[in-house]
């Protein structure tokens, strides 16, 4: 019985689907089209009850950002997909030293073939999905590494192609099985594009590849000795707990940043000692690159608006608006995007959003938090939003989880920290002090203290905090 490992890689940044997208916070991690977020939908595409008894996948493998693990954890435990190992990267270095510290764990217990899926893709028909992986992993030997080749459609520009082999002549078809690698593309123009999607033998490049662990670093150590050594020596010199591997900052950072289509792939497609193969995939793929891209794979009402959250259009078409936190109203709008936040609004014509990052690049030289985080941020216990901040004062919404505990570091000199709770109920520990906490209850946290504030009832616990300066306390 075939041993299968889904191992996720969800360490992106996604700078283009600002003002959603932000680096504490990535589009990973976000709900685009459903209840679920795109890591969410991506462990749920190979559950174990949804292939054939004789494959035995295991639960998902994640490798993410360090910074990024509660999330991750959080998100795929409320899925029901809890992860069975996490690889925890101190900084990004692309995704073939992600994948090959995930071989290195792997080959620890066997021989697994690896289902390696970015978190941040969209994929409509789930079914042709784990069809196509289930006719890759037979396909992945010791020699052989399979990637899915999505079916084009359009002379798409923001995509990097497959080339594939046409053993009778004819044009490759979604209907066929799997076919030889040829070669890998970058990105063409237009007239190049055009040119792909009409001679027939070429595909999208999806960036999924299924390939056996012991494979994956043999290549790698010939291809790129650099990258496997770094990596090799990164993780002997990390901490494996519980199924968390997390690696060494240092050696980690001293590794070369490469892509796993340079790293490997581009050399095995010229490469007699192996072999490389495309799976066709026609499932509505995307990789959610961008706002066209959102708007090109979801619903649209009858002028082809996609319309997100609190928002209505009027005589507009082809636009995107999505609300996060208020009504967004378009009136005459053509081709237009308009993406909502509780700190940001960006509109843009839909043909640049490809040019968003320009805007993020902005926010970072300017040293503005925009880029960095949205006004509420998850903790591990639950959350923290930002209500209102001026020179001397913050003021927070604090919500702590059922049955979690927050820890509850006091400020700085100077400072003070004046909290009411307002919703649920709870024990507040202070020392040797036990204090109950029911809505209406007021509580300061002093300089030097150290408290924990643990959920006690069936809702979230929630505290306004308000931290001002000493002079400006409330008398």
């Amino acid at each position: 019985m075939e041993q299968v490992i889904p191992v996720i890689l969800a360490g992106g940044g996604g700078t283009r689907l600002w003002p959603l997208s932000r680096a504490d916070y990535p589009k990973q991690f976000i709900a685009l089209f459903n209840q679920d977020s795109l890591l969410q939908n991506t462990a749920d595409r190979l559950v174990r009850d949804a292939l054939p008894a004789a494959t035995r996948i295991g639960s998902p493998w994640v490798v993410c950002n360090r910074a990024h693990r509660f999330l991750c954890e959080r998100q795929l435990h409320a899925s029901g997909h809890p992860p069975a190992r996490m690889i925890l990267e101190p900084c990004g270095r692309n995704t073939a030293p992600a994948l090959t510290a995930a071989a290195v764990a792997a080959v620890e217990d066997g021989d697994p073939v690896l289902v390696m899926m970015p978190a941040d893709h969209a994929i409509a028909d789930t079914e042709a999905f784990r069809r196509a992986v289930l006719t890759a992993i037979t396909r992945a030997d010791e020699t052989t590494v399979v990637t899915l080749g999505i079916v084009p459609d359009a002379p798409e520009t923001g995509y990097g192609y497959i080339e594939v082999e046409r053993a009778d002549g004819a044009s490759v078809t979604p209907n066929a099985d799997v076919l030889g690698l040829v070669g890998f593309v970058e990105k063409p123009d237009v007239d190049t594009a055009q040119r792909y999607l009409d001679s027939g033998n070429y595909y999208w490049n999806s960036g999924i590849f299924v390939l056996r662990a012991s494979l994956w670093l043999k290549a790698i150590s010939e291809f790129r000795p650099d990258i496997a050594d770094a990596v090799e020596r990164c993780v002997s010199l990390s901490d494996d707990t519980d199924g968390v591997l997390t690696l060494d900052a240092e050696s980690f950072a001293a590794c070369p940043s490469e892509s796993i289509d340079y790293a490997v792939m581009e050399r095995i497609a010229t490469h007699t000692a192996y072999h490389g193969a495309v799976v066709p995939l026609q499932a509505g793929w995307s990789d959610v690159g961008a706002w066209t891209s959102v708007w090109s794979v979801a619903d649209k009402d009858h002028a082809g608006n996609v319309l997100l959250g609190d928002t209505f259009a009027v005589d507009s078409t082809n636009c995107l608006a999505m609300s996060r936190t208020r009504l967004v109203a378009m009136l005459g709008c053509e081709d237009i995007a308009v993406v909502e936040t509780d700190d940001a609004i960006l509109v843009a014509r839909r043909s640049h959003s490809q040019q968003v990052k320009q805007v993020v690049d902005w926010l970072n030289h300017h040293g503005r938090a925009e880029s960095r985080a949205h006004l509420r941020q998850l903790e591990l216990s639950g959350s923290v939003q930002t209500l209102a901040q001026g020179r001397q004062h913050h003021v927070h919404a604090v919500a702590i989880d059922p049955s979690a505990t927050r820890v509850w570091t006091g400020p700085e000199v100077g400072v003070a920290q004046h909290c009411t709770v307002v919703a649920g109920s709870g024990l507040l520990r202070r020392n040797a002090e036990v204090l109950v906490l029911e809505v209406g209850n007021r509580f300061e946290v002093r300089y030097g203290e150290i408290c924990e504030l643990t959920n006690k009832g069936s809702g979230a616990l929630e505290i306004i905090a308000v931290t001002v300066q000493a002079s400006q306390t409330p008398g």
